[in-house]
């Protein structure tokens, strides 16, 4: 999937579970405000999709995979929730969560191809598990 499409996706995502609040605890409390909700719809688009190096705004943004799109590979470390699960641990913040998030969120996505993934089957089964048990880790 392209960045475009997981960020239209991330978008479509964060009004659904905003409207409905089915965020966390912890965002749903921070996007009650205003700003916040708007500032919380930016952060999703980043974290959702897109290229840090793009020339294009629009394309602007962060993805477990970055460097990995062209060869259809995902690192294992990279794509993975251990970065989302370490910012959360190290740094409890709201925003850090929306981040973490859909940082995750994209890689749940990304799991809907396990062909994309480089390395052996037990390697995607850890990623699909540890994607589970971040979510279950933030909603809990």
């Amino acid at each position: 999937m392209k960045g475009m499409a997981h960020k239209i996706l991330g978008a479509m995502i964060f009004i659904i579970f905003y409207y409905f609040n089915l965020f966390p605890g912890i965002i749903n409390d921070f996007l009650k405000a205003p700003l916040a909700a708007i500032a919380g719809f930016f952060i999703a688009i980043i974290f959702s999709g897109g290229r840090i190096n793009s020339k294009k705004l629009i394309d602007f943004g962060l993805s477990p995979d970055n460097d990995f799109h062209k060869k259809m590979k995902r690192s294992m470390i990279f794509h993975s929730p251990l970065f989302p699960l370490l910012a959360i641990i190290f740094f409890p913040h709201p925003i850090i969560f929306i981040a973490s998030f859909f940082y995750s969120f994209h890689i749940l996505i990304d799991l809907l191809n396990p062909l994309s993934f480089e390395g052996k089957r037990h390697e995607y089964f850890l990623i699909f598990v540890s994607v589970i048990l971040f979510f279950v880790m933030i909603y809990s």
